[in-house]
C-alpha cells in the first residue's frame, strides 16, 4: 500500500472506474490487455504556511481517476503486477508530479513501457528526468519482487493557465507491462485519466484545537469540489506535539459531489489522525458492499440546537435540504440560541454512485412575517461524507455556519445536528438523545467549511482570593500531635487549595497554598483559543492538593460567555468582574469515610450545598495567543485596588416562616424531622466555623394523613428561622433583574389571557379589547418611572465594567420594544400576527432577564432526619431579595417575586450519580415565607405576617428517669439540657440578651406532634402494621422479638389479629391486606441492616439482618358522647408535656409504656425585642472546660390566633392515553389528591389506559 505525505485511499481499478473524459483511440487498442490491481492515493487540498491571516489563494491538487481497464488475456499464474498511483500535495508555483509505481510480486523480471496521450494542455513532461513527448515511450525494467517509481511531471504554469478557462484539466497515460518468462510473453496495458480539480482555499490558523494541547501551525482546509473531485475535510487543529499541520491526509479528497464545499473536522492531534485512518477503512468496506443498480436510500437528519447566531431579535428557522427535497424546522422566537430537537426523513431511489454525490444543505434563516426570510448562515456536505462515518452517521456534531453572500464575513453561528444515511441491508439505529450539556468537548466535534477564519484570542482570568474552603483532609494526625503535646496549638486548616481553569480543552492552574481555608492567590491565568469559540463556558474548579492520592475536587463553577459578552455591532468581548463566584457541590461536613455525594463537586450535576467562593476577574483579547500558560503574579497595586473596593460588606438578615410541611414520604417518616435555612456558610448548624443562628426548626415527628403521605403538625404556631449574614451590596444588579422578571411575568399573564380567549373562540370585540389592554399595560410598564432600571453608580454600589455594558444593552432593547409596541398599537389589523409580535416581545424581555454577576449565594433549605441531611431545595437569592420603598405602605417593584410572600417549595433528593429518578420524586412540600434584605430594613419583615405574631422563645428540656419511680435520680444526661442532651441548660442560668426582655415566665410547651394521634380529625383511616423478621448471618429468616410493630419499630402486642379499635371505630375492610404498592420486593418485604438505622431498601443483600412488610386495613369512625369525653381526658393528660422512651438515645412517643425508662418535656420562655435589638444569643460555659463558652440560639415562631378552614371538592372524571405499566400493555390507574394535611385516593380501575372514574373526592382542612 502506498503512503503519500498525508494519507491514502485504497481500491481496485474495476470498482472505481469513472470516465470524466473519453479515452483516446490509442489507449483502447493495445494488442493484449490485462486487468491489474490498483492501489491509489489522492487528496484535494494543501496546507500553505503564511503569516497573512485572511488571504484567498488558489492551490493545486490532483486526483487520480481510473479511465478504463479491460481484461483480454489471462495473467500468468506465477506472476502478479500491481500499478500504484500516488498524487502529491502541491504548493503554489511548483510543478506537480504524478508518481506511478510498478510493483512486481513475481520472481520474474518485468519490463514496462510508458506512453503519453496528453491533451494540448500539457505540452511536455518528463519521466525519470528524460523528455516525455506525446508520441514518446519510456521503457522501465523491474527485477523480481521489487518496486520502481517513475514520476510524471506536469508544469504548474500550464495548469494555472488552464484554470482561467474554468475547464477540468486532465491527462491520459498508458502503461504497457511486459512480463518476461520462458516461453511466454504478454503485454499489459492500463489507461489512466488523471484529473486535477480546482481548489479554493482560504488560509486559517490551526493551532490549539480541542483535541490536543499543542500550539500548532496553520491548518489545512477543505476546498470547493470541482467536477471530478470534491470537498475535503481536515482536523483544523494542531498536532499534539505542537508542530505545524502541513500535509493533509489523502482522505481529505473524499468529499464527493461536484461543487460541494470542503468540510473541516474539529479534532486535532493524535485523535484526529486515528479518526481519519478509521474513515479510510470504513470507506473501502462500506462502498464495496453497495450494489451498482438503483436502490432505496433514506437520509435522517436530527436538528438539535443552534448557538451564537449573529443578529439581534432574530426568529431562527432551519431549512434542511437534501438534493431537491426541503423541510423546515419550527420558528423560534427572539433568540440567538434556539432549541429545535426535530427529526426529518428524506427518501431516494437511485444508483449508489449518484446518491453519494447529492448535497445536504442546512440553511439557518431569520423568519420574518411581512418580509422574506433573510439568510443567517449555511453549511453543506455531500451524502458520501456522512456514509463514510461509522454506522453511516454523523452523530451530535456542530456545524460552523457561514454566509455564501459574504464569504469574508467569518462565522455566523453554530448548528448541532445528527445525520444518518440508511442504505441497502443497513441496520436502522435511532439517533441518541440530544445532549444539551455544555460540558461536552465541543471543539473536537466541530465541522467547519474551508475558507473560514477563526481569529486567535486570549482569555485572562485573575484569581485574587477564595473564602470558606471546607476541610478536605483528615484531622487524625493533628489530634495525635495535640494528645502528645507536639506541634502548634493553633488549629490547622486542613485543606491545600488551588484553582484549575479550563476552556475548550485547555487547562491552567494556580499555585497551591497549603493549609489555608481562605487563600489569597493573587495570580492570573491565560488560555488561548480560536474566536468565536463554540465552547460557551469557562470552568473554574477549586482543587485540594494531595501528595499521595489523586487531588480532590472541592467544587466547580462556570462562567457563561453568553452572559458576560454580547454579539453584533453594539456588542462587547467577554468581560467579568472583579466579582465573587459561588461554588456549589456536596454537603460541607467532612467525614473520614468516603463522601457519599463527592461526584456533585465535579459540576456535572446540580450542587446541593455551598462549598466556597472566589474573587475573579476575566478579560479577553483578540489577535494573539498567550506565550505561556503558567500562572503570573498580579501587581500589588492592582490587588490593593480591587480588595479595597470589592471586599466591602453589608449586614443582611434572612428570615423564614414555615407554614406547613406535607407530602412527606414514608421512607423518612419514621424519625423526627427538622428544617435548616442557610445562605452561603451562614446558618449551617453542622459547621463550627460560623456563629450559631436560629436557622433550624425544632424536630417534629411526622403524622400520617391516613392515606399515603405524612405531614408535620404545625398548627397555630409556625416555626421560624433567622440567619444573620454579610454580603456585598449588589442591589443595582438584583433590582434590575427583578424589575425585568416582574415585567416578564405581567406580560406573560396578559398574553395567556388573550390566548385563552382565542382558544375559547370568544367574541372578536372582547379578544380585541384584551389585546389592546395588553399593549397598553406593556407601554405603561416601560414608561413608568418607578419601573426604570437603576443606573450603575460607583459611589452607591459595587459596579464593574460589565454592569455598564449590560445596562446600555438593556436600555436600548427596552426602548426598541416600546417603539415597536406603540407602532403595533396603531397599525395592528390581524390579531394572530399581532400576538406573534407580542410573543417576540416576551422572548426579547426574557433574554434580558439574567445576571451574570450575582455574588449573593442561593438560599438552601435542608430537611434533616436524625441530624442527617436527606432532601434539599435551592432558591436564588434574587427571588427573595427585598428592595426598600420610601413609602412603607407600598411595595417596591424591584423586590423579588417571592419576597415576603407564601410560596410552595418542593424538596428534592440529592441527585444520584447516574442521574436516575427515585421512586418518590418529591421528598416534601413546604409552604414557606422567605425574606432577605439589609439589616437596616429588617423591621419590614413584620409586614409579611399579616395575621400572625412573631415570637422568640428560650428553650430547655427537663429530663427524668424511671428509677423506682420517675425523678432526677439515674438520669444519664443533665437534668436540664438541650434537645440532644449534650449541653446543660438550667432555667436560672438564662440571662436576657442585649436589647431583649422577658415577657413571661417559663411554661410547658409540649412537642406539637405529641398532641396528634394518627387518626385525629378523620372519619376514615387506613390502619397499618408492620411484620418484622430477623436472621443471623447464614441462617433463614425468623420472626424477631418485635414481630409486629409500627413504622418506627415500636412493638404492637398481639400482632395484627389483636389490634383493637376504639369504641368509635369499626373495620371497613374484612381482612388485612399486604401493601405492595411501595418500594419492596414481590413479597412486600424491605430490608435493612438494623431497624434502629432505618434506611430500608427493596433488594435483599447477604449483610441484611432485618426485614419488614406492611399490612393495611381501612376503618371508619362512629363517635359517641362517651367517647368524646374519653378523648378530652386523654388530651388533658397529654398537656403535661411528657414524651417517653426506653432510653434517651431512642425515639420518644406520647403514651407511656411499661418498658419506658426515660422521659422529657420542653419548657419555653418568651422574649420581646427592644429598640436596636441584635440577634438574641445565650452563653453557657462548657461542663468540662470552663474556658469554653457555648452559644445557644432561641426558637422563633409565627403564631396565628384564628385558623381558616377550607374544603376542596375534586370532581374526577376521566383520563386518556395513560402510559402502560404492565406487560399486557395496560395499567391499573388510580388518582391521588393531596391538600394540606389530607390526601385521598380514587378507586382503582383494572386493566385500562383510558380510565373513567366519575368520582367526587372531598378534603376538609
Amino acid at each position: 500500500m502506498v503512503m503519500s505525505g498525508t494519507g491514502l485511499l485504497t481500491g481496485t481499478a474495476s470498482m472505481f472506474s469513472r470516465k470524466s473524459r473519453p479515452m483516446s483511440s490509442e489507449s483502447r487498442s493495445p494488442p493484449k490487455l490485462l486487468a491489474a490491481s490498483l492501489e491509489w492515493t489522492s487528496h484535494t487540498c494543501t496546507s500553505l504556511k503564511t503569516a497573512r491571516s485572511r488571504r484567498e489563494l488558489h492551490a493545486l491538487g490532483s486526483n487520480a481517476v481510473i479511465g478504463s481497464v479491460e481484461d483480454h488475456h489471462k495473467k500468468p499464474k506465477d506472476s502478479e503486477v500491481a500499478f500504484e498511483v500516488d498524487t502529491p500535495h502541491v504548493r503554489l508555483g511548483d510543478d506537480f508530479n504524478v508518481d506511478v509505481r510498478m510493483k512486481n510480486t513475481s520472481n520474474k523480471e518485468c519490463t514496462f513501457q510508458y506512453r503519453s496521450t496528453a491533451t494540448p494542455l500539457f505540452y511536455t513532461g518528463c519521466v525519470q528526468g528524460k523528455p516525455f513527448h506525446d508520441s514518446g515511450m519510456i521503457e522501465v525494467t523491474i527485477p523480481g519482487n521489487e518496486v520502481v517509481s517513475a514520476p510524471l511531471s506536469v508544469p504548474a504554469a500550464q495548469y494555472l493557465k488552464h484554470l482561467k478557462a474554468h475547464e477540468q484539466p486532465w491527462v491520459e497515460v498508458e502503461l504497457y507491462g511486459r512480463v518476461q518468462e520462458s516461453g511466454l510473453c504478454d503485454l499489459h496495458t492500463l489507461a489512466l485519466e488523471l484529473t486535477v480539480p480546482q481548489l479554493h482555499v482560504e488560509l486559517v490558523s490551526g493551532g490549539g484545537g480541542g483535541g490536543g494541547d499543542g500550539e500548532g501551525g496553520d491548518a489545512a482546509d477543505g476546498g470547493d469540489g470541482g467536477g471530478g473531485g470534491g470537498g475535503g475535510f481536515d482536523d483544523g487543529g494542531g498536532d499534539d506535539d505542537g508542530d505545524d499541520d502541513v500535509a493533509p491526509t489523502a482522505d481529505e479528497a473524499a468529499g464527493g459531489a461536484a461543487g460541494a464545499p470542503g468540510v473541516v473536522m474539529g479534532g486535532g492531534g493524535k485523535e484526529g489522525k486515528v479518526q481519519r485512518r478509521a474513515m479510510l477503512r470504513r470507506r473501502k468496506a462500506n462502498r464495496a458492499q453497495l450494489p451498482k443498480k438503483p436502490c432505496d436510500f433514506q437520509v435522517r437528519v436530527h436538528v438539535v440546537e443552534a448557538r451564537k447566531l449573529v443578529g439581534q431579535n432574530i426568529n431562527p428557522v432551519v431549512n434542511v435540504r437534501v438534493w431537491d427535497q426541503v423541510q423546515p424546522t419550527a420558528v423560534k422566537k427572539a433568540t440567538n440560541r434556539p432549541l429545535f430537537d426535530q427529526t426529518f426523513y428524506f427518501s431516494f431511489h437511485m444508483a449508489p454512485r449518484e446518491f453519494l454525490d447529492k448535497v445536504v444543505t442546512f440553511e439557518v434563516m431569520n423568519s420574518r412575517t411581512l418580509r422574506s426570510d433573510s439568510m443567517i448562515g449555511t453549511f453543506q456536505f455531500d451524502t458520501g461524507l456522512c456514509y463514510d462515518f461509522e454506522n453511516h452517521s454523523i452523530i451530535q456534531k456542530w456545524l460552523l455556519l457561514t454566509n455564501p453572500v459574504d464569504p469574508n464575513g467569518g462565522p455566523k453561528g453554530y448548528l448541532k445536528i445528527s445525520c444518518s444515511v440508511v442504505g441497502p441491508n443497513d441496520e436502522v439505529k435511532p439517533h441518541p438523545k440530544a445532549v444539551l450539556d455544555d460540558n461536552c468537548d465541543i471543539e473536537s466535534n466541530l465541522l467547519r467549511p474551508s475558507g473560514v477564519q477563526l481569529a486567535p484570542a486570549t482569555f485572562t482570568v485573575r484569581l485574587y482570593r477564595a473564602e470558606d474552603v471546607p476541610q478536605m483532609d483528615t484531622a487524625l494526625f493533628e489530634g495525635l500531635k495535640k494528645a502528645i503535646g507536639v506541634g502548634s496549638k493553633k488549629p490547622k486548616e486542613l485543606v491545600d487549595p488551588y484553582v484549575q481553569m479550563s476552556f475548550a480543552g485547555n487547562k491552567s492552574e494556580t499555585t497551591t497554598l497549603y493549609n489555608n481555608a481562605n487563600p489569597e492567590f493573587r495570580e492570573e491565568l491565560k488560555i488561548g483559543c480560536k474566536f468565536p469559540s463554540m465552547c460557551d463556558r469557562i470552568r473554574l474548579r477549586i482543587m485540594d492538593k494531595d501528595n499521595f492520592n489523586r487531588d480532590d475536587t472541592v467544587g466547580t463553577a462556570y462562567l457563561n460567555l453568553s452572559e458576560i459578552s454580547a454579539p453584533g455591532e453594539t456588542g462587547f468581548l467577554p468581560t467579568f468582574g472583579p466579582c465573587w463566584i459561588n461554588v456549589y457541590g456536596s454537603p460541607r461536613e467532612y467525614s473520614d469515610m468516603m463522601d457519599e455525594y463527592d461526584y456533585l463537586n465535579q459540576g456535572i450535576l446540580e450542587g446541593v450545598s455551598y462549598r466556597a467562593r472566589m474573587l475573579v476577574e476575566v478579560t479577553s483579547e483578540i489577535g494573539s495567543l498567550p506565550e505561556s500558560r503558567r500562572p503570573q503574579p498580579i501587581d500589588d497595586a492592582d490587588c490593593a485596588r480591587v480588595e479595597q473596593y470589592f471586599l466591602r460588606r453589608r449586614k443582611f438578615q434572612l428570615r423564614a416562616a414555615f407554614m406547613s410541611g406535607t407530602l412527606v414520604p414514608e421512607q423518612v417518616a419514621d424519625s423526627p424531622l427538622s428544617f435548616e435555612l442557610s445562605i452561603g456558610n451562614y446558618g449551617n448548624e453542622l459547621d463550627k466555623n460560623v456563629p450559631p443562628a436560629s436557622s433550624t426548626t425544632q424536630p417534629t415527628n411526622p403524622v400520617s394523613d391516613g392515606e399515603y403521605y405524612y405531614y408535620l403538625p404545625w398548627t397555630a404556631s409556625k416555626p421560624c428561622a433567622s440567619v444573620t449574614c454579610h454580603w456585598e451590596d449588589v442591589a443595582v444588579r438584583i433590582d434590575s433583574l427583578n424589575l425585568l422578571i416582574n415585567l416578564c411575568d405581567r406580560l406573560d399573564r396578559n398574553v395567556q389571557r388573550v390566548h385563552h380567549l382565542q382558544q375559547a373562540q370568544a367574541p372578536p370585540a372582547e379578544t380585541a379589547r384584551a389585546f389592546i389592554d395588553l399593549v397598553d399595560c406593556l407601554r405603561k410598564d416601560l414608561e413608568d418611572p418607578r419601573r426604570q432600571l437603576p443606573k450603575p453608580s460607583r459611589s452607591d454600589h459595587i459596579v464593574t465594567k460589565l454592569d455598564f455594558q449590560i445596562h446600555a444593552i438593556r436600555e436600548q432593547e427596552l426602548k426598541g420594544i416600546l417603539e415597536s409596541a406603540e407602532q403595533l398599537r396603531m397599525s395592528a389589523t390581524d390579531l394572530v400576527e399581532a400576538m406573534n409580535e407580542v410573543d417576540t416581545y416576551l422572548s426579547r424581555l426574557r433574554n434580558l432577564a439574567f445576571e451574570g454577576q450575582n455574588s449573593v449565594p442561593d438560599v438552601i433549605i435542608w430537611m434533616l432526619a436524625n441530624k442527617k441531611r436527606v432532601a434539599f431545595a435551592r432558591i436564588p437569592a434574587s427571588e427573595v431579595m427585598y428592595a426598600h420603598h420610601e413609602d412603607k405602605t407600598k411595595w417596591n417593584e424591584a423586590c423579588g417575586k417571592n419576597c415576603g410572600k407564601p410560596q410552595t417549595v418542593y424538596l428534592r433528593w440529592p441527585p444520584k450519580k447516574d442521574n436516575t429518578s427515585p421512586k418518590y420524586m418529591v421528598a416534601a412540600q413546604l409552604r414557606i415565607v422567605i425574606w432577605l434584605g439589609q439589616d437596616q430594613y429588617a423591621a419590614d419583615w413584620i409586614r409579611c405576617a399579616d395575621e400572625g405574631e412573631i415570637s422568640v422563645y428560650a428553650e430547655t428540656y427537663e429530663n427524668q428517669a424511671n428509677f423506682f419511680g420517675w425523678g432526677k435520680k439515674g438520669v444519664s444526661r443533665p437534668n436540664w439540657s438541650d434537645v440532644n442532651g449534650k449541653m446543660a441548660l438550667e432555667t436560672d442560668k438564662f440571662t436576657e440578651p442585649d436589647g431583649w426582655k422577658w415577657t413571661e415566665d417559663w411554661f410547658i410547651n409540649p412537642e406539637l406532634s405529641l398532641n396528634f394521634s394518627q387518626d385525629s380529625g378523620k372519619s376514615e383511616f387506613l390502619e397499618d402494621i408492620f411484620e418484622y423478621q430477623q436472621r443471623i448471618p447464614g441462617t433463614s429468616w425468623t420472626h424477631s422479638k418485635t414481630s409486629w410493630g409500627n413504622v418506627r419499630g415500636d412493638e404492637v402486642e398481639g400482632g395484627r389479629d389483636e389490634v383493637e379499635l376504639e369504641d368509635d371505630w369499626v373495620w371497613q375492610d374484612v381482612e388485612w391486606s399486604l401493601d405492595k404498592n411501595r418500594a419492596c420486593d414481590e413479597d412486600g418485604y424491605e430490608y435493612t441492616l438494623d431497624p434502629s438505622m432505618a434506611g430500608y431498601v427493596p433488594v435483599e443483600r447477604n449483610y441484611h439482618l432485618c426485614r419488614r412488610r406492611r399490612w393495611v386495613r381501612r376503618r371508619v369512625r362512629q363517635l359517641t358522647d362517651k367517647q368524646r369525653k374519653k378523648m378530652a381526658k386523654l388530651q388533658d393528660k397529654m398537656k403535661e408535656g411528657w414524651e417517653y422512651s426506653r432510653l434517651f438515645s431512642t425515639k420518644f412517643h406520647a403514651i407511656e409504656k411499661k418498658i419506658d425508662m426515660a422521659r422529657r418535656r420542653r419548657w419555653h420562655r418568651k422574649l420581646t425585642a427592644q429598640e436596636d435589638a441584635s440577634a438574641p444569643l445565650f452563653y453557657f460555659p462548657d461542663a468540662d472546660d470552663s474556658d469554653v463558652i457555648h452559644q445557644v440560639t432561641p426558637r422563633m415562631f409565627m403564631t396565628f390566633k384564628e385558623p381558616h378552614r377550607y374544603q376542596l371538592r375534586v370532581y374526577l372524571y376521566q383520563a386518556r392515553n395513560v402510559r402502560s405499566a404492565d406487560s399486557s400493555g395496560l395499567s391499573d390507574p388510580y388518582c391521588r389528591v393531596a391538600m394540606g394535611r389530607q390526601s385521598a385516593t380514587s378507586i382503582i380501575l383494572k386493566k385500562t389506559i383510558m380510565p373513567t372514574w366519575d368520582q367526587t373526592l372531598i378534603l376538609d382542612d
